[in-house]
Protein backbone atom coordinates (compact mmCIF):
# COMPACT_ATOMS: atom_id res chain seq x y z
CA UNK A 1 0.00 0.00 0.00
CA UNK A 2 2.26 2.16 0.85
CA UNK A 3 4.25 2.10 -2.27
CA UNK A 4 1.37 2.64 -4.20
CA UNK A 5 0.95 5.76 -2.47
CA UNK A 6 4.06 7.00 -3.10
CA UNK A 7 3.57 6.36 -6.75
CA UNK A 8 0.70 8.35 -6.55
CA UNK A 9 2.35 11.28 -4.92
CA UNK A 10 4.95 11.06 -7.30
CA UNK A 11 2.20 11.20 -10.34
CA UNK A 12 0.50 14.05 -8.83
CA UNK A 13 3.57 16.40 -8.17
CA UNK A 14 4.58 15.84 -11.99
CA UNK A 15 0.63 16.47 -12.70
CA UNK A 16 0.53 19.88 -10.63
CA UNK A 17 3.80 21.29 -12.26
CA UNK A 18 3.23 20.14 -15.88
CA UNK A 19 0.06 22.47 -15.48
CA UNK A 20 2.24 25.22 -14.17
CA UNK A 21 1.86 27.50 -16.71
CA UNK A 22 -1.99 27.82 -16.04
CA UNK A 23 -1.81 27.65 -12.22
CA UNK A 24 -2.28 31.42 -10.53
CA UNK A 25 0.41 30.33 -7.27
CA UNK A 26 2.52 28.08 -5.83
CA UNK A 27 3.11 28.12 -2.01
CA UNK A 28 5.45 26.61 0.29
CA UNK A 29 4.75 26.44 3.84
CA UNK A 30 7.62 24.87 6.67
CA UNK A 31 5.73 24.60 10.13
CA UNK A 32 6.52 23.67 13.55
CA UNK A 33 3.62 23.40 15.99
CA UNK A 34 2.34 21.25 19.13
CA UNK A 35 0.71 17.48 18.62
CA UNK A 36 -1.57 16.17 20.97
CA UNK A 37 -1.15 12.60 22.21
CA UNK A 38 -3.21 9.52 21.50
CA UNK A 39 -4.54 6.37 23.23
CA UNK A 40 -5.47 3.05 22.22
CA UNK A 41 -7.16 1.07 24.40
CA UNK A 42 -9.43 -1.66 24.93
CA UNK A 43 -11.18 -3.11 28.09
CA UNK A 44 -8.29 -4.77 29.74
CA UNK A 45 -5.50 -1.50 29.33
CA UNK A 46 -4.19 1.01 26.89
CA UNK A 47 -0.84 1.97 24.92
CA UNK A 48 -0.60 5.59 24.81
CA UNK A 49 1.45 8.24 22.63
CA UNK A 50 2.77 11.72 24.59
CA UNK A 51 2.21 15.14 23.69
CA UNK A 52 5.37 16.22 21.33
CA UNK A 53 6.76 19.11 19.27
CA UNK A 54 6.30 18.28 15.23
CA UNK A 55 7.28 19.71 12.08
CA UNK A 56 6.35 19.84 8.87
CA UNK A 57 6.55 21.21 4.90
CA UNK A 58 3.31 21.63 2.72
CA UNK A 59 3.52 22.09 -1.04
CA UNK A 60 0.71 23.34 -2.90
CA UNK A 61 -0.36 24.94 -6.16
CA UNK A 62 -3.65 26.83 -7.00
CA UNK A 63 -5.92 24.51 -9.63
CA UNK A 64 -8.33 26.51 -9.82
CA UNK A 65 -9.29 29.91 -7.99
CA UNK A 66 -8.59 29.95 -4.55
CA UNK A 67 -8.45 26.10 -4.65
CA UNK A 68 -4.89 24.36 -3.76
CA UNK A 69 -3.80 21.10 -4.73
CA UNK A 70 -1.15 20.08 -2.14
CA UNK A 71 1.11 17.35 -0.51
CA UNK A 72 2.03 17.23 2.45
CA UNK A 73 4.50 15.63 5.37
CA UNK A 74 4.38 15.66 8.90
CA UNK A 75 6.14 14.30 11.62
CA UNK A 76 6.49 14.02 15.52
CA UNK A 77 8.53 12.20 17.77
CA UNK A 78 7.04 10.91 21.04
CA UNK A 79 7.31 8.58 24.03
CA UNK A 80 5.01 5.22 23.94
CA UNK A 81 3.74 3.95 27.11
CA UNK A 82 1.48 1.11 28.36
CA UNK A 83 -1.11 0.18 31.43
CA UNK A 84 -1.71 -3.47 31.00
CA UNK A 85 -2.44 -5.42 34.27
CA UNK A 86 -2.73 -9.15 31.89
CA UNK A 87 0.93 -8.34 31.10
CA UNK A 88 1.94 -6.85 34.90
CA UNK A 89 1.93 -3.68 33.83
CA UNK A 90 -0.71 -2.34 36.71
CA UNK A 91 0.41 1.24 36.71
CA UNK A 92 1.87 3.20 33.47
CA UNK A 93 4.90 2.35 32.20
CA UNK A 94 7.20 4.40 29.27
CA UNK A 95 8.13 1.69 26.92
CA UNK A 96 10.05 3.57 24.19
CA UNK A 97 10.09 6.51 21.64
CA UNK A 98 8.44 6.25 18.93
CA UNK A 99 8.03 8.84 15.91
CA UNK A 100 5.53 9.02 13.32
CA UNK A 101 5.65 10.37 9.63
CA UNK A 102 2.33 11.18 7.80
CA UNK A 103 1.82 11.91 4.07
CA UNK A 104 -0.55 13.31 2.02
CA UNK A 105 -1.84 14.19 -1.06
CA UNK A 106 -5.20 16.68 -0.56
CA UNK A 107 -6.38 19.88 -1.20
CA UNK A 108 -6.99 23.30 0.57
CA UNK A 109 -9.89 26.03 -0.12
CA UNK A 110 -9.54 29.87 0.55
CA UNK A 111 -12.72 31.87 1.60
CA UNK A 112 -10.91 35.26 0.34
CA UNK A 113 -9.17 35.89 -2.93
CA UNK A 114 -5.33 36.85 -2.90
CA UNK A 115 -5.56 40.11 -2.57
CA UNK A 116 -6.76 40.34 0.67
CA UNK A 117 -3.97 40.12 3.78
CA UNK A 118 -6.11 37.68 6.06
CA UNK A 119 -7.37 34.50 4.32
CA UNK A 120 -8.73 31.45 6.29
CA UNK A 121 -8.73 27.97 4.56
CA UNK A 122 -10.00 24.51 5.66
CA UNK A 123 -8.83 21.29 3.56
CA UNK A 124 -8.34 17.50 3.91
CA UNK A 125 -5.90 15.04 2.60
CA UNK A 126 -5.29 11.20 2.00
CA UNK A 127 -2.12 8.94 2.26
CA UNK A 128 -0.52 7.13 5.30
CA UNK A 129 1.70 7.21 8.29
CA UNK A 130 4.39 5.54 9.19
CA UNK A 131 4.40 4.52 12.90
CA UNK A 132 8.34 3.79 13.78
CA UNK A 133 8.22 2.41 17.83
CA UNK A 134 12.19 2.21 18.95
CA UNK A 135 13.26 -1.77 18.96
CA UNK A 136 10.02 -2.60 17.74
CA UNK A 137 8.19 -3.37 14.49
CA UNK A 138 7.12 -0.53 12.39
CA UNK A 139 3.34 -0.01 10.95
CA UNK A 140 1.97 1.41 8.09
CA UNK A 141 -1.57 2.58 8.29
CA UNK A 142 -3.92 4.62 5.68
CA UNK A 143 -5.01 7.85 6.88
CA UNK A 144 -6.68 10.58 6.38
CA UNK A 145 -6.50 14.55 7.93
CA UNK A 146 -8.75 17.52 8.24
CA UNK A 147 -7.25 21.05 8.86
CA UNK A 148 -8.57 24.91 9.05
CA UNK A 149 -6.51 27.94 9.70
CA UNK A 150 -5.65 31.04 8.18
CA UNK A 151 -2.51 32.46 6.28
CA UNK A 152 -1.79 36.20 7.28
CA UNK A 153 0.40 37.22 4.32
CA UNK A 154 2.90 40.39 4.94
CA UNK A 155 3.42 40.91 1.34
CA UNK A 156 2.52 39.36 -1.78
CA UNK A 157 5.39 37.02 -1.43
CA UNK A 158 5.46 36.03 2.46
CA UNK A 159 3.35 35.67 4.99
CA UNK A 160 2.58 33.58 8.17
CA UNK A 161 0.66 30.56 8.50
CA UNK A 162 -1.48 29.37 11.34
CA UNK A 163 -3.18 26.43 11.31
CA UNK A 164 -5.09 23.57 13.79
CA UNK A 165 -5.25 19.52 12.36
CA UNK A 166 -7.10 16.32 13.03
CA UNK A 167 -5.51 13.56 11.42
CA UNK A 168 -6.70 9.77 11.86
CA UNK A 169 -4.81 6.62 11.66
CA UNK A 170 -6.97 3.68 10.10
CA UNK A 171 -6.57 0.98 12.43
CA UNK A 172 -7.54 -2.57 9.87
CA UNK A 173 -5.50 -4.76 12.10
CA UNK A 174 -5.17 -3.34 15.52
CA UNK A 175 -1.97 -1.95 16.98
CA UNK A 176 0.88 -4.66 18.28
CA UNK A 177 3.52 -3.74 20.70
CA UNK A 178 5.52 -7.09 22.09
CA UNK A 179 7.33 -6.86 25.56
CA UNK A 180 9.34 -8.84 27.74
CA UNK A 181 12.55 -9.93 27.60
CA UNK A 182 14.66 -13.20 26.17
CA UNK A 183 12.47 -13.82 22.98
CA UNK A 184 9.24 -13.57 25.00
CA UNK A 185 6.28 -13.52 22.39
CA UNK A 186 3.99 -11.44 24.45
CA UNK A 187 2.25 -8.69 23.17
CA UNK A 188 -0.75 -6.15 22.82
CA UNK A 189 -2.90 -5.87 20.09
CA UNK A 190 -5.31 -3.04 20.22
CA UNK A 191 -8.12 -2.35 17.48
CA UNK A 192 -9.50 1.36 18.03
CA UNK A 193 -9.86 4.49 15.64
CA UNK A 194 -7.30 6.96 16.89
CA UNK A 195 -7.85 11.14 16.29
CA UNK A 196 -4.60 12.47 16.78
CA UNK A 197 -4.71 16.27 16.51
CA UNK A 198 -2.50 19.57 17.26
CA UNK A 199 -1.53 23.10 15.68
CA UNK A 200 1.46 24.37 14.32
CA UNK A 201 2.57 27.93 12.89
CA UNK A 202 5.29 28.65 9.85
CA UNK A 203 5.87 30.94 7.08
CA UNK A 204 3.90 30.59 3.51
CA UNK A 205 6.36 31.32 0.71
CA UNK A 206 4.42 32.44 -2.59
CA UNK A 207 6.74 31.06 -5.25
CA UNK A 208 4.51 32.16 -8.15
Amino acid sequence: MKTKIIKLSAIFVIAIFSNSAWSQSVEFTPSYGYQFGAKVSDYYGYLKAADSGQFGVNLAVEVRENLMAEISYLRHNSELSIKYPPLGFIREVDITDMAMDWFFLGASKYFKDDTEMVRPFFGGGLGFVVISPENYENSTRLSFALKGGVNIMFSERIGLNLQGNLMVPVQWGGFYVGVGSGGASSGVSLNSTTIVGGFSGGLVFKLK
